[in-house]
């Protein structure tokens, strides 16, 4: 059975994910900008599970893209 949904492939052409990161990227709050919360990820991951839908990342290297899936309601 093929579930039908929407799915969202954003790019960002700055520098990638540090190493450090990537292993809690989407689930704490974390950051490597100066001032930043780390709550976007976390936030926008949190919302598409509670669609039962999700978010990951999918490249870590410049370009960084993540996929936020998300099924259609029927």
């Amino acid at each position: 059975m093929k579930i039908l949904g929407l799915k969202l492939v954003p790019f960002d052409y700055g520098p990638g994910i540090p190493q450090a990161l990537r292993g809690t990227l989407l689930r704490d709050r974390v950051h490597s900008s100066k001032g930043g919360e780390g709550l976007g990820l976390l936030i926008v991951r949190g919302a598409a599970l509670q669609c039962n839908g999700d978010l990951t990342v999918e490249n870590f290297e410049k370009p960084t893209y993540f996929r936020l899936q998300l099924p259609l309601a029927r």
